[in-house]
């Protein structure tokens, strides 16, 4: 077993044969940034009187699962190929779980994956309390400056997350006779 937070690092050990399997878990791209945000301000608290605008076009990640997914770097410019690869990759190689439904996400990456040792209630518990979101962060009004910038800096994302969305949907409870 082996978990690893950059998929295409690894992905040169696996083939045919010997088939790489992952799961990822995916947050609305606003609700994370303002994770990072509470996050940050807790972390620094001289960042209380950054508005949330300049804090986003400053401090927040740019369209950080697509590079995830596709090894680019917080540097290097991303295009619409990047972002049909990570949809690719999900599609091909990984079982979706999505924040918000957490409870479902976890019963699926059981079943798949064979973790059904796993599913004893102080597992359970420890799952929930980890997992959970740590806060119901208040999120910036549609088509706000603040808003409008975070959509922005993620706009892959965005459009990698309504796709997980769709695939999580699509998955069903059929994850463990799909072909990842």
């Amino acid at each position: 077993r082996m978990v690893k937070t950059y998929v295409l690092s690894v992905s040169g050990i696996f083939n045919p044969i010997y088939r790489g399997r992952m799961f990822a878990i995916f947050r609305h791209p606003i609700e994370r940034a303002m994770s990072c945000h509470h996050t940050a301000l807790q972390e620094n608290p001289d960042l209380v009187d950054m508005p949330l605008a300049e804090f986003a076009a400053k401090r927040l990640p740019n369209n950080e699962m697509v590079r995830l997914l596709t090894n680019k770097k917080p540097t290097d410019d991303l295009q619409e190929d990047d972002l049909f690869l990570a949809m690719e990759i999900l599609r091909r190689k990984c079982v979706v779980g999505l924040i918000d439904r957490m409870e479902e996400s976890l019963i699926r990456f059981h079943g798949y994956f064979g973790w059904y040792s796993l599913m004893v209630e102080g597992v359970a518990n420890c799952q929930a309390e980890l997992l959970a979101p740590a806060h119901d962060l208040p999120v910036p009004l549609q088509n706000s400056e603040a808003w409008n910038v975070m959509i922005a800096q993620n706009r892959f994302d965005l459009r990698l997350y309504e796709y997980a969305q769709y695939l999580f949907d699509l998955q069903g409870g059929n994850a463990r006779e799909s072909s990842y």
